[in-house]
């Protein structure tokens, strides 16, 4: 309908004000692993004890594809999709968001995995 135009508002501290995008330094940390088996990559070990997938790094890629859309800057969205010290890697990513990280300005956050997940018992001392 031509003239319409739609507001959003938003409370906050018991006020309500018109919705402006609050977010000036978003990050995207999205990460995906298909080759569990390490066929592609057997130079960093050999197979995890999973199955391969299919489709992770795939999902991967189209959902940093609508981030951006949705106003994450593509230059901030990291994406892993390796088995290189993986675990390590994301925990590095995740610590730059932390006070007197690199990345500690942001103001928004999204992480994603795709790929296994598991369980594991903790074992008593």
């Amino acid at each position: 309908m031509k003239g319409k135009e739609d507001f959003l508002f938003w409370m906050e501290e018991r006020k309500l004000t018109v919705y402006q995008n609050p977010y000036r330094n978003s990050y995207a940390v999205v990460v995906a692993i298909d080759d569990y088996d390490r066929k592609q990559d057997a130079h960093y070990g050999g197979p995890t004890g999973y199955h391969a997938l299919s489709g992770m790094v795939a999902g991967a890629r189209a959902l940093t594809d609508v981030l951006v859309e949705l106003g994450f800057p593509k230059k901030t969205s990291l994406l892993s999709m390796t088995n290189r010290l993986l675990r390590v890697s994301v925990q590095n990513v995740l610590a730059s968001f932390w006070p007197g990280g690199a990345r500690a300005s942001a103001d928004r956050l999204f992480f994603y995995f795709g790929g296994h997940g598991d369980k594991y018992k903790r074992q008593s001392s």
